[in-house]
């Protein structure tokens, strides 16, 4: 009985965080926040989730193909 309560529990905290993220997302796409401070929020949350050594974000600008760094930071 204490193992399956624990397991709900976690899988509970699980999606809570999960959902955090989503709301936490959607709040920020819907406010039409700055490029750079989504990036910087994005970078944040694969850093808690992923644990990187180093995190990098690139993008396709597509007029000029190229890819453009946006994000790099050492995550030790």
């Amino acid at each position: 009985m204490d193992e399956e309560l624990r397991d709900t529990i976690e899988q509970g905290n699980r999606t809570i965080k999960e959902m955090r993220h989503l709301v936490y997302f959607s709040s920020l796409m819907n406010d039409e926040v700055h490029e750079e401070s989504l990036f910087n929020n994005l970078g944040r949350t694969l850093k808690e989730d992923f644990y990187p050594d180093i995190l990098a974000i690139m993008t396709l600008d597509t007029e000029r193909n190229i890819l453009v760094h946006r994000f790099i930071k050492m995550c030790t």
